[in-house]
């Protein structure tokens, strides 16, 4: 009879440490999931939910005591270890990612030649440019293209201060790209004459602003009556509001251009530098302008982005 009871007693022990390992296994395997998890706060409490779990859970044989317990703890240390590190470890991953797009748009991009080969063994015969794509590798490269730009605009740069090496990458891929393969984005929004007459005409929109703006030269009598007309408006209420509503409009047609500016493709070359540059100049021009004509909470410009990252 002892023996009988002893066995049976021992039995149910065996069962019920195997069922609770069981369970203890089922939260290690969690716990280890989330140990990667950056869904930070979710994961924290999910955590503390399974330790507070693991402490309900009754005996497991003595041999496997140890060894569970230390996985169990070493998941949960891994995530609370890697939360504290949170924000140093989301910016990690956003380099990441936007270094694996620069690389992906590299390589499709043709590789530039330096200066210094062309120098130092000019006998070698020039690269033969390579036949124009056939329109369905110029469709998978448009798609491509435009895959990769749209999920570059929407990662987030790590850098916080200064230029942004990533992005000085991927505009000299894409642009190597755009100059390569001109057909595939023929008559598309990275289409780079189309982009650059866009440019012009909004460069010439915002010159005209100014001109508008602009002073008569004070050498004629007709001059002269107009600047004395202008300011006797501008000494009336009327002839103040007037010219503030006049302000204002125009500051609104120059911030319409700049978004406009925002959304072009880019334009390689010295071509694009200097249609930005003089972009970028008659903008800060006008809003000097504006800045003397407002009240000073109206008349700061916006911030204008570099052509390309839309």
């Amino acid at each position: 009879m002892f023996f009988t009871r002893r066995n049976a007693d021992l039995s149910e022990r065996k069962e019920a440490w195997a069922a609770n390992q069981a369970k203890k296994e089922a939260l290690i395997a969690r716990a280890e999931q989330l140990a990667a998890s950056m869904d930070w706060e979710r994961g924290a409490a999910e955590i503390r939910r399974l330790q507070a779990e693991w402490k309900t859970i009754g005996p497991v044989r003595r041999t496997k005591s140890e060894a569970l317990w230390q996985r169990f703890r070493g998941a949960c240390d891994t995530f609370f270890d890697r939360y504290k590190r949170r924000d140093q470890i989301e910016l990690e991953s956003k380099q990441a990612d936007r270094e694996a797009l620069v690389a992906e748009l590299e390589s499709l991009a043709p590789a530039g030649r330096s200066d210094a080969s062309e120098v130092e063994a000019p006998e070698v015969v020039a690269d033969i440019a390579p036949p124009p794509p056939l329109a369905v590798e110029n469709t998978a490269l448009l798609e491509q293209v435009r895959s990769l730009r749209n999920r570059w605009n929407q990662s987030t740069p790590v850098v916080r201060q200064g230029a942004d090496p990533l992005s000085a990458r991927f505009m000299n891929a894409l642009e190597r790209l755009l100059t390569a393969y001109p057909e595939a984005f023929r008559g598309t929004e990275l289409d780079v004459e189309a982009n650059r007459q866009k440019m012009v005409k909004l460069c010439e929109r915002v010159e005209g602003f100014l001109t508008d703006a602009a002073v008569p030269a004070a050498n004629s009598s007709q001059a002269l009556a107009m600047m004395l007309r202008e300011a006797l408006a501008a000494n009336t209420i009327g002839g103040r509001a007037g010219e503030e509503t006049k302000w204002r409009a125009m500051a609104e047609d120059v911030r319409a251009a700049q978004a406009a500016w925002n959304r072009l493709g880019p334009v390689p070359g010295a071509t694009g530098r200097q249609l930005t540059d003089r972009f970028h100049r008659t903008c800060s021009r006008f809003f000097d302008q504006f800045r003397r004509h407002m009240p000073q909470q109206e008349a700061a410009p916006r911030r204008q982005k570099a052509v390309g990252a839309r």
